[in-house]
């Protein structure tokens, strides 16, 4: 309640916001149009685009003009979805703008938090996001490799497992 976030577009991304419907007096910033379109059913909730050029295929905003939009803000949270974590590369995705408003979304917000279904681990895609050092809180289902687990631990990042069965 009361705080104010940056919701990343993508599927998962959704569910978090659908989530949000419990909650009170929001300030919510997206670059995801099916973010937005989930946060308009929230009656109390402040919501933003970061406008920029539209990407049909994902349903999202990106550009120069959303990653200056993004700067002039403040979030407590992030919350970022991501096509790829590998423990080498990290955080990654295919698509090089994403990437560049990923990483300004991460640098306006004081908590990093990443959703992620476990088919996203061990993979890595072309343009960098973070590190995973970089995270704060991973919330992901019971799927995720062992190996993740430790390192992730390891790097004291707070990891939240679902149990999607």
């Amino acid at each position: 309640n009361g705080e104010s976030i940056i919701i990343d577009s993508g599927t998962t991304t959704e569910e978090v916001a659908h989530c949000l419907s419990t909650k009170d007096n929001l300030i919510v910033m997206t670059n995801g149009l099916n973010i937005a379109n989930e946060l308009a059913r929230i009656t109390n909730c402040e919501v933003y685009m970061t406008g920029g050029k539209f990407r049909s295929k994902s349903m999202s905003f990106h550009d120069s003009h959303a990653e200056e939009r993004v700067k002039n803000f403040n979030f407590n949270k992030v919350i970022l979805g991501v096509d790829s974590i590998d423990i080498n590369t990290g955080l990654s995705t295919h698509f090089e703008p994403e990437a560049k408003l990923n990483r300004v979304m991460c640098s306006s917000a004081d908590k990093i938090i990443v959703v992620a279904d476990s088919s996203k681990f061990g993979r890595s895609a072309l343009h960098s996001i973070l590190p995973l050092a970089d995270i704060d809180v991973l919330v992901t289902d019971t799927g995720i490799p062992d190996e993740f687990t430790k390192v992730l631990t390891e790097l004291n990042v707070e990891l939240h497992l679902v149990d999607i069965n």
